[in-house]
């Protein structure tokens, strides 16, 4: 999501299944095709940037420890986003 171009509410809730982190920058995240977008005004460069120094440790332990594994997406998933007819039904 760019910094300047936020997503609707409807579209947030029709195209992402949870709130996320992932290597600690906060996106939405869909389960099922694994879409992505930052949230909270952050913008997508940041995942880049966040990437970039995860793929450099990983290159570095790499050549200090040959036989370790190498890390994977760490996405940590939040709470699910709710629509506006969840909403309507939970009484919220």
């Amino acid at each position: 999501m760019p910094l300047l171009n936020q997503l609707p509410n409807a579209e947030i809730a029709k195209e992402f299944t949870h709130y996320a982190k992932l290597h600690g920058v906060p996106i939405y995240f869909n389960e099922k095709t694994n879409a992505v977008s930052t949230r909270n005004w952050v913008p997508e460069w940041i995942l880049d940037v966040a990437q970039g120094l995860v793929d450099t440790a990983d290159m570095l332990k790499h050549y200090m420890l040959p036989v370790h594994e190498e890390s994977c997406f760490m996405i940590k998933l939040g709470k699910p986003i709710e629509s506006e007819c969840d909403r309507g039904r939970n009484g919220k």
